[in-house]
């Protein structure tokens, strides 16, 4: 979902109660799954569950310009507060990322990355999509999403100050 759909519903979902089945929908099994890599599934559940009511009670009026990590940052903030962050041995590439770095400097720098380089690193790391997956999914070529996935990866990267060299 573009950050202009994102804050279109968040917009309307007072006069279009779609909206907020559209919302729920999208982001209930993406947040809720990389909130169970630190919590408890209920407290994970449960966590995305609140957000969406605190969501709808008190709606931001700014322009949220990236949807997921917003998403997953508010509800993370619920968990935390409902449960005991475990970092679990084996962590997934998002989930060394988020258990690294503080939410507030990721998300700064992923505001760096254009809205296609930000689709292509949600599909892949908050949904789990390989490169070809992604390809056929934006109707792109597999060479101009694994270029922008690298791209931005390594943008990310170098403005969270992580040294790839060895």
């Amino acid at each position: 979902m573009t950050a202009k759909e994102f804050n279109t519903l968040l917009q309307t979902y007072k006069s279009d109660p779609i909206s907020v089945e559209k919302l729920y929908n999208y982001y209930f099994p993406r947040i809720s799954a990389r909130l169970q890599e630190f919590y408890d599934v209920s407290v994970a559940e449960d966590a995305v569950n609140e957000f969406f009511i605190r969501l709808f009670v008190a709606t931001p009026t700014y322009y949220i310009t990236c949807p997921a990590l917003w998403v997953y940052g508010e509800a993370e903030k619920i968990a935390a507060e409902k449960g005991v962050k475990r970092i679990p041995e084996k962590l997934s590439e998002v989930g060394r990322i988020l258990a690294t770095y503080k939410f507030d400097d990721l998300y700064r720098s992923i505001e760096q990355v254009d809205e296609t380089s930000y689709a292509i690193l949600e599909l892949s790391y908050l949904d789990g999509f390989k490169q070809q997956k992604i390809a056929e999914l934006m109707n792109l070529s597999y060479d101009a999403v694994r270029q922008k996935h690298s791209r931005a990866a390594r943008k990310l990267r170098r403005l969270l100050g992580i040294n790839t060299e060895k």
